[in-house]
C-alpha cells in the first residue's frame, strides 16, 4: 500500500508546500480524498481522470502517471505560475500535460 517511505513520509510534515496541497485540494478537486491518496501514498492506477474546479469551471483532466500529480501541485494547487509584483517576464516551455494553459484560463 506505502510506495513511500516512513522516513519520508515523516519529513514531510514539515514541510509548508504539503501543507498547501492537504488544504487546497479540499477547495480544487472534486474527489479530493483520491487525489490526496495518490499524492501521499503513490498509489492508485493511472491513467486517472480527475476533475479540477476553476474560476472559469469545473474542467476534467487525465492524469497518465504517478508524476503528473506533481504538475497538478505546483501549477494549479502552490500556483507558481501566480503574477508577483517582482515578475515581468516567465517562459512558459510546455513539457507538461497541459495544466499551465488550464490555470491561465
Amino acid at each position: 500500500m506505502f510506495n513511500r517511505s516512513a522516513r519520508r513520509l515523516a519529513r514531510a510534515i514539515w514541510e509548508p508546500n504539503h501543507w498547501i496541497t492537504l488544504f487546497k485540494s479540499f477547495l480544487i478537486c472534486e474527489a479530493p480524498f483520491e487525489y490526496l491518496r495518490r499524492y501521499i501514498f503513490a498509489a492508485g492506477p493511472y491513467p486517472w481522470r480527475m476533475v479540477i474546479r476553476t474560476p472559469s469551471g469545473n474542467h476534467a483532466v487525465v492524469l497518465d502517471r504517478f508524476e503528473d500529480i506533481f504538475t497538478v501541485n505546483e501549477i494549479i494547487l502552490w500556483e507558481i505560475y501566480r503574477i508577483r509584483e517582482s515578475a515581468r517576464v516567465f517562459i512558459d516551455i510546455g513539457g507538461n500535460v497541459g495544466l499551465a494553459s488550464l490555470y491561465f484560463l
